[in-house]
């Protein structure tokens, strides 16, 4: 829950999630993680490996903020680190050209 959290505060207003609430089933290992933007109650369970989540939820969380014309995305910045940020298309699109990144395909 503490990423939602996270990446709502890098977001700039984009991805405002508010009244979080996380649930693990712990018969299954699963967890859930409810949420409400712009007045919509939404419910995502995301997988875990090794204790860190799939950030394949950023695909959802995306599907939410299109309008805003920002998308998370992710960069591999080193072997073992993952770089989640926000960027319109023109930005990412820049900091690819110009930087050298390669950021994930969602």
């Amino acid at each position: 829950m503490r990423a939602f959290e996270r990446w709502g505060e890098i977001s700039g207003g984009a991805f405002s999630p508010q009244e979080l609430k996380e649930t693990w089933e712990t018969d299954s290992e699963s967890v859930s993680i409810e949420f409400t933007v712009n007045g919509i109650r939404h419910r995502i369970e995301p997988e875990y490996y090794e204790e860190r989540m799939d950030l394949e939820v950023l695909i959802e969380i995306n599907q939410l903020i299109a309008e805003t014309g920002y998308r998370f995305e992710v960069c591999q910045v080193l072997t073992d680190s993952t770089l989640v940020i926000v960027l319109t298309l023109e930005e990412k699109q820049r900091i690819q050209r110009e930087r050298g990144l390669k950021f994930e395909r969602w």
